[in-house]
């Protein structure tokens, strides 16, 4: 991901060259800059997020965090929007709950109230049958 952030940034600082340099600018005279700073780089970009695409580390139910010492995995509960559905759509991020200064259960500042994953816990696949989260 850390290769990734570096090569967008990489083409965004080309694309912010490329606009103050205008249309008579050397980037919009000649085409091989766009091929070697566009193109290449998204195309290593999109290759490489194929290759190790970033799920494959991620868990698969998103109930599992990690807990503060970045180690322990530990099931926390099921993310709840308590709020009525229009106003989740307008408002998906909850932006005006941060400005109202909205308290949201913070499950992660209690762990001892949530199990570790692999210590007897049974954990849901996608489609909603239980395994065991070893």
């Amino acid at each position: 991901m850390y290769i990734s952030s570096v090569i967008i940034s990489s083409r965004h600082v080309f694309r912010v060259v490329d606009v103050f340099q205008g249309y008579t600018g050397y980037l919009q005279q000649h085409e091989w800059p766009l091929y070697i700073f566009d193109g290449a780089f998204m195309f290593v970009n999109a290759l490489m997020l194929n290759t190790w695409h970033p799920m494959k580390y991620l868990p698969n139910d998103n109930k599992i965090y990690l807990s503060r010492d970045g180690a322990t995995e530990r099931l926390g509960p099921e993310w709840k929007d308590s709020r009525p559905f229009l106003i989740t759509l307008l408002d998906p991020f909850d932006i005006a709950g941060v400005f109202m200064k909205r308290d949201k259960e913070k499950f992660w500042d209690h762990e001892d109230e949530h199990p570790i994953v692999g210590q007897d816990t049974i954990v849901t696949d996608k489609a909603g049958e239980a395994k065991s989260a070893v």
